[in-house]
């Protein structure tokens, strides 16, 4: 199965999305902000980011330009909020900007998670 790191501020939200991923079969990386998720990621093969957008140290909009910029293969970048500046549909363009590859609002449920996941999953990296 794939890879899959799953970043949140939130560690119920982040532990909540990660048990889901597992009871699937994939391998689960976590990290609370954007930096933890930077160090995991490097030269490491991963499949998929799942990305909250508002976190402090370093936020998704960041952590998804330096996935980005990084050398080799770039895993596809699910990109999700809660509230703030990040939902509307003006906002989500501003995620697709970044190279997001999808966007969640939360709250969402298991059942639009694993169909985002595997859509992604299906595109492989880039």
């Amino acid at each position: 199965m794939a890879c899959i790191l799953v970043v949140d501020d939130i560690p119920g939200v982040r532990k909540s999305i990660a048990a889901g991923l597992k009871r699937l079969g994939h391998e689960v990386l976590e990290a609370g902000n954007g930096r933890e998720a930077l160090d995991l990621a490097t030269g490491r093969a991963t499949d998929l980011v799942i990305t909250d957008m508002l976190m402090p140290e370093m936020d998704g909009v960041d952590l998804i330009d330096l996935l980005n910029e990084a050398p080799g293969k770039t895993p596809r970048i699910l990109a999700m909020s809660g509230g703030g500046t990040f939902v509307t549909s003006q906002d989500a363009l501003t995620v697709a900007r970044q190279n997001a590859d999808a966007v969640l609002e939360k709250p969402f449920d298991t059942v639009e998670l694993c169909d985002a996941v595997q859509s992604l999953l299906e595109k492989g990296a880039t």
